[in-house]
C-alpha cells in the first residue's frame, strides 16, 4: 500500500470517528419522531456518506492545485464544520422541534448553542490529526 493512500484512508476513519462521535455528543435526548429511538447511531452512517465524498473530493482537488497542508487542514475541517452543523440542525428538527412549535430562527439558535462546544472539540481533534497525516505526506 503506497504512503499516500494510507494518509487518505487514517484522514477518512479520523473523519467517520470525529463524525460519530459529535453527532452522538449533540444529538438531544428523547426519542426520533422518525423511527422512534432513541439514538441516531442505526442511521448514522447514512450521514458519514456524504462527509467523506466531499472531503476526499476536496482533498483531491486541493492536493492537486498545490496547497500547503496548513491550507487542505483549514478546508477540511470547515467542511466537516458546516456539515457536523446541517447533520445537528437535522437531529434536532427531528428530536425537539417536530414535537412542538419552533420557528425558524428558534432552530437554528438552538443548533449552534449545542453545537459550538462539540463541534470546537470535534473539529479541533480532526484539524489536528489531518495536518499531521497531510503534512507527512509533504
Amino acid at each position: 500500500m503506497r504512503p499516500v493512500t494510507r494518509e487518505i484512508i487514517c484522514i477518512n476513519v479520523a473523519a467517520v470517528v470525529c463524525t460519530y462521535i459529535q453527532v452522538m455528543w449533540a444529538a438531544p435526548d428523547g426519542p426520533s419522531a422518525r423511527d422512534l429511538s432513541g439514538s441516531p447511531i442505526s442511521y448514522l452512517h447514512w450521514f458519514c456518506l456524504p462527509v467523506l465524498l466531499f472531503l476526499n473530493v476536496l482533498l483531491l482537488t486541493l492536493g492537486k492545485r498545490g496547497h500547503t497542508s496548513f491550507i487542505q487542514g483549514v478546508y477540511s475541517t470547515s467542511l466537516l464544520t458546516a456539515c457536523w452543523l446541517v447533520m445537528n440542525y437535522l437531529e434536532f428538527a427531528d428530536r425537539v422541534a417536530s414535537w412542538s412549535t419552533f420557528s425558524a430562527l428558534e432552530i437554528w439558535s438552538s443548533v449552534f448553542m449545542t453545537s459550538v462546544l462539540t463541534i470546537g472539540v470535534c473539529s479541533t481533534v480532526f484539524f489536528f490529526i489531518h495536518y499531521r497525516f497531510i503534512r507527512i505526506k509533504s
